[in-house]
């Protein structure tokens, strides 16, 4: 009998000529920024966010919202929570104002 082939979907052995890796397992990119630890994974490297559908350019900035480069979850970079009840209070508040806006609008074109 001979031996098993060896398995060829196993990773590889580690090269011991190798070089260290820096950063351990998990090496920021080069635009991340440090906040506060993420509540999904507990990184504190994240990136900042720039556009959402519920906010805009104006509602991440508002809130610090970030997205974890490790895990890719968004959440507020200042107290390390999730954004959920911000957004929420967010949407109802710009909606009411723009209900309003139109309601005077409106209300006024059928009114004179």
């Amino acid at each position: 009998m001979s031996a098993p082939s060896p398995n060829p979907f196993a990773d590889p052995p580690p090269n011991p000529y190798a070089p260290p890796q820096a950063g351990g397992p998990f090496a920021p990119s080069p635009g991340a920024e440090p906040f506060a630890p993420c509540p999904g994974c507990g990184n504190t490297y994240a990136s900042r966010v720039g556009y959402t559908l519920w906010g805009g350019a104006v509602g991440p900035k508002m809130f610090t919202h970030v997205k974890c480069l490790k895990c890719g979850q968004a959440y507020n970079g200042k107290t390390g929570q999730w954004n959920t009840r911000n957004i929420a209070l967010y949407v109802a508040v710009t909606t009411g104002i723009g209900g309003a806006v139109l309601a005077a609008i409106f209300g006024a074109r059928f009114l004179s």
